[in-house]
């Protein structure tokens, strides 16, 4: 078998997501033992006689390694969130105006249901150029925005990210939050580590070992991996988007054109408003950060620092006739830009097709 088919099989093999993230809780122990003992105690404490830094550098950094260790517990535990089964929506193509009107049976068919399990659809959802949703084959339920399906969990998961191959969890909308805490913390850690060694490097010279040096060269790693990460996922959360919303406009092969269905209130009809690459689609910037920010981390300040289980899940709906109910915390809003665009495309008649509402 070929050098490149055994990496690949090896990578798909279903135990090799463990491997990295037990790989990074080993690097963790050693930069903790390296950091506690060999910098702090042997050398600020036995060699330089500092006291003080010792005790607060070694109890900052174990409280650090262990809310690192309980958030990444919370991201796994709770996960991304599962998107709730969401039924077929009761939808007709647009041929009432064909239908006689002594045909009462067909008339009368945009006040029926297509089937009992049918449900009235929401005011905005996404869909194909003719109108109808998108549908996930794997789960037997309809796809809503931002929702995209996992292979590795088998489920839908709304406002799905990335897979975090470090972590080995998919990142979605209950976790999110956790995960961008995650990263801020052990950037924090990582942060305290490079300076307090790097402070000390001349008076290091003649008195460490290759563990402090070590120590030193992992923080440093960590910190151009982790800083950036942290960064780049406070900017898209101030303009409301995800990484897979990023790589998608950004990735000129991966970019496609996006479809949503409206409803026109004046004059009760349905249109299907397409948006090419070219057009943007930032669906989701309400232009406030702060608005935007409050989406992903949540209303309370507390808890955009400070996690817990009480305020880590998202709550979901639960079994309704009614969308709303039914798709809960789940449901996404369009930003008044993009509302207001799609109306202006209603009226200048740059539209695919209509439906009956």
């Amino acid at each position: 078998m070929p050098l490149v088919a055994r990496i690949t099989r090896f990578t798909h093999h279903p135990n090799f997501r463990y491997l990295v993230p037990s790989l990074v809780i080993v690097l963790q122990c050693y930069g903790v033992w390296a950091f506690s003992h060999q910098f702090c105690y042997l050398r600020l404490y036995e060699k330089f006689h500092d006291k003080a830094a010792c005790i607060v550098l070694i109890i900052a950094n174990l409280f650090l390694t262990f809310l690192v260790w309980y958030i990444w517990a919370l991201i796994v535990i709770i996960g991304p969130g599962q998107q709730p089964h969401v039924p077929p929506f009761s939808i007709l193509p647009d041929v009432v105006t064909a239908i006689p009107a002594t045909n009462t049976s067909l008339a009368s068919a945009n006040s029926v249901r297509i089937d009992e399990s049918s449900i009235s659809p929401p005011d905005i959802y996404p869909c194909d150029d003719r109108g109808y949703p998108i549908w996930c084959t794997t789960c037997q339920s309809l796809k809503m925005s931002r929702t995209h399906h996992s292979n590795k969990l088998g489920y839908c998961v709304p406002r799905f990210d990335h897979y975090c191959v470090w972590i080995g969890s998919v990142i979605g909308r209950s976790n999110h939050r956790m995960f961008v805490q995650f990263t801020f913390y052990l950037m924090i850690s990582s942060l305290i580590m490079v300076i307090s060694i790097g402070s000390q490097m001349k008076k290091l010279k003649h008195h460490t070992s290759g563990n402090v040096y070590a120590v030193f060269i992992l923080a440093c790693c960590a910190l151009f991996m982790v800083g950036p990460l942290f960064l780049t996922h406070v900017y898209y959360m101030c303009c409301n988007r995800t990484s897979i919303e990023v790589i998608e406009v950004k990735n000129k092969k991966k970019a496609s054109r996006k479809c949503f269905c409206i409803y026109n209130p004046f004059d009760g009809y349905r249109y299907v408003v397409q948006f090419l690459p070219g057009e943007g689609q930032d669906f989701w910037n309400k232009n406030n950060a702060l608005i935007n920010l409050k989406e992903f981390l949540g209303d309370n300040y507390f808890f955009w620092f400070f996690p817990t289980v009480l305020h880590s899940k998202s709550r979901y709906g639960k079994p309704s006739d009614n969308f709303y109910d039914l798709i809960g915390e789940c449901d996404e809003t369009l930003s008044d830009q993009y509302r207001q665009c799609m109306f202006d495309k209603i009226e200048k008649k740059e539209y695919l097709t209509r439906l009956r509402a």
